[in-house]
C-alpha cells in the first residue's frame, strides 16, 4: 500500500503538490502562441509577469522545488521554456539530456 505523502512536502500554492527546501525564483518563458493564455491565468500566488514586446511573456515563481517547475514547463513542449536564473536553466538542460538518452534508446517500429 503506498505510503501518505508527508504534511510537509503539500502545499496550497504549487504548481503541482511539492513544498520542499528554501524558496528560490524560476523564470519560465512562454511563447506568443501561448503568451495571452498563460498570463491570464494565476498558476500561483507570488507570480509575477513579464510582457515582451516579441509576443512572449515570462512568468517568475518563488517555489521550493525547481524541478517540478521545469517538469511543468516540459508539459508544453518547445512553446514555454526555463529561462533563469542560471541554475534552473542548467535543471532544465540536465533533464532535457537524460531525457533525450531514453529516447535515444527506443527502438523505431
Amino acid at each position: 500500500m503506498p505510503k501518505a505523502v508527508p504534511a510537509a512536502f503539500l502545499g496550497d500554492d504549487s504548481l503541482g503538490w511539492f513544498t520542499s527546501g528554501a524558496e528560490r525564483r524560476v523564470d519560465v518563458t512562454v511563447s506568443s502562441a501561448l503568451a495571452r493564455t498563460a498570463a491570464s491565468r494565476k498558476w500561483k500566488d507570488a507570480q509575477k509577469v513579464c510582457e515582451h514586446d516579441n509576443g512572449t511573456v515570462t512568468l517568475s515563481f518563488v517555489v521550493s522545488e525547481t524541478e517540478e517547475v521545469v517538469r511543468w514547463a516540459l508539459g508544453f513542449g518547445d512553446e514555454v521554456w526555463v529561462s533563469g536564473p542560471a541554475g534552473a536553466v542548467a535543471t532544465a538542460r540536465a533533464m532535457l539530456a537524460r531525457i533525450a538518452v531514453r529516447y535515444a534508446a527506443v527502438p523505431s517500429i
